[in-house]
């Protein structure tokens, strides 16, 4: 398996071309689908593959567990220090939580991450006050 791989990469490396008609260097990489071929890698299997990319979903008081699941492995993935989390979950917040955050802010009652999510979890999924709907 390692001699036809190292045989399809000197294939390429002899053949290669960009979309743009120029000749592929001997430091360039070719995109493959979702990988890329490294052309200066000595390796027996030259393919590296792209970077995930991970999203935070918008919260929408709809689903409050699934939604803080799928944040507490948005965070994890990246490895998001705590006192950055309630900043970064404020920006994926629609517009009647993101309110509730914003009094919930000024009240001081948010001192963390976990704070967030019992605040979330204590209005019945959503982080709306009773004042604003």
């Amino acid at each position: 398996m390692a001699r036809h791989l190292q045989y399809i990469s000197s294939q390429l490396r002899i053949s290669a071309t960009t979309s743009g008609g120029n000749e592929v260097t001997s430091t360039s990489t070719i995109n493959h689908g979702k990988a890329k071929v490294r052309q200066d890698s000595d390796d027996a299997f030259p393919f590296s593959l792209k970077p995930v990319q991970v999203e935070l979903p918008l919260f929408s008081s709809k689903d409050p567990e699934e939604w803080i699941a799928s944040a507490q492995d948005y965070f994890d993935f990246y490895e998001t220090e705590d006192h950055h989390r309630v900043t970064i979950a404020s920006f994926r917040m629609d517009r009647i939580a993101w309110k509730r955050f914003q009094w919930m802010q000024r009240q001081r009652q948010l001192i963390g991450w976990t704070h967030l999510i019992k605040a979330i979890r204590g209005y019945g999924g959503g982080i709306r006050p009773r004042s604003v709907i």
